[in-house]
């Protein structure tokens, strides 16, 4: 895409000493989309584009690197969301390590290309009452860079909880005359939580390591949890159009499941495929606080918020293939691929 992950290309490659995994369920809802009233306007006054604007959330959100909660969040004029914690900067630019990519497209001030008197708004809003409040965050009347006629536009918001630490998309109306010419030649926006993210200078490439994406149509679409690098120019990960006027998508962290903490100390574990007894097995030398095994495509095919240091789950009803074992510690957390052969 045009700008939004140029500097990141030219700027380091990051690398993690261990693979982080950040545990939500997906779910989808429909609901009328409204406009905020009365919102703070940050993006008012001026055409603007490739903009990044800090939006103040007003309670505490669980979300960053290390256990650690943020009260303020970075805002992408490119439909791209993320915390300042989880950033490095590189010759004066923040670049982001993890991301919040509800409509991640080359989104400009409708009017960039035609005048410099802005029409549409980034703005934000914290209602509700403390323990319970929600900051929504509207990208209202947005266009599309490569619209020059400046004809083209769409809205959505995110949301976020207070307490339940939630992630919702909202999606509003939107006009579009030619999807492959405005994404680019995907033929739509990039939809997902993007966990953790590595760029590859040789090659000149951005990679979304561990990611939760929302793929297919407004009639097929359906989420994938990945922890194989996905190529963010590779166009796999796109959104086939945009979500329907009304649709949401809901992110929810895993009851009981903190935020990981990789510099920590994490238990002794032993996990494997028990062949013979149609079992996969997970044994600690301390008590661990849950167990999550999913298969390739990310479904949860078992789910456990027990104070245990030994699972055993029984697996005949599993189809032969890989799956992913996750098992918690508090904020700590690790992945094991395990095969059943049987």
């Amino acid at each position: 895409m045009k700008k939004i992950f140029f500097l990141l290309l030219v700027a380091i490659s990051l690398n993690t000493s261990a693979q982080v995994m950040y545990p939500y369920s997906f779910s989808s809802a429909t609901q009328v989309y409204q406009n905020l009233v009365s919102p703070t306007d940050i993006a008012a006054g001026f055409s603007w584009d490739d903009s990044v604007f800090t939006v103040p959330l007003g309670f505490n959100f669980k979300w960053s690197t290390q256990g650690n909660t943020i009260n303020s969040i970075q805002v992408n004029a490119n439909g791209i969301l993320y915390a300042p914690l989880d950033t490095v900067q590189i010759f004066g630019e923040n670049l982001f390590t993890r991301a919040m990519m509800p409509y991640s497209a080359d989104l400009c001030d409708k009017t960039f290309n035609t005048t410099q008197t802005g029409i549409s708004a980034i703005s934000y809003l914290t209602s509700g009452t403390a323990g319970s409040k929600i900051c929504k965050i509207e990208y209202r009347n947005m266009g599309f860079y490569f619209d020059s006629a400046a004809v083209d536009s769409t809205n959505f918001q995110i949301w976020l909880y207070e307490g339940s630490n939630k992630i919702e998309y909202h999606y509003g109306p939107w006009a579009i005359q030619d999807f492959t010419f405005n994404f680019e030649g995907s033929g739509g926006p990039t939809i997902n939580l993007a966990h953790h993210l590595t760029y590859d200078l040789v090659n000149l490439d951005v990679f979304l390591d561990t990611c939760t994406y929302v793929t297919g149509d407004n009639v097929t679409f359906s989420s994938i949890y990945s922890t194989t690098p996905i190529s963010y120019t590779s166009g796999s990960i796109f959104f086939d159009g945009v979500p329907d006027n009304g649709q949401v998508f809901i992110f929810t962290p895993y009851s009981g499941v903190g935020i990981p903490a990789i510099d920590k100390h994490f238990p002794s574990v032993h996990i494997f495929s028990n062949a013979a007894e149609n079992e996969i097995a997970v044994q600690a030398n301390e008590s661990l606080t849950g167990c999550i095994i999913r298969d390739v495509s990310g479904k949860i095919m078992y789910s456990s918020t027990d104070k245990n240091n030994r699972y055993t789950i029984p697996t005949t009803a599993y189809a032969n293939g890989l799956y992913f074992v996750t098992v918690f510690a508090g904020e700590l957390q690790k992945t094991v691929k395990v095969m059943k052969n049987n």
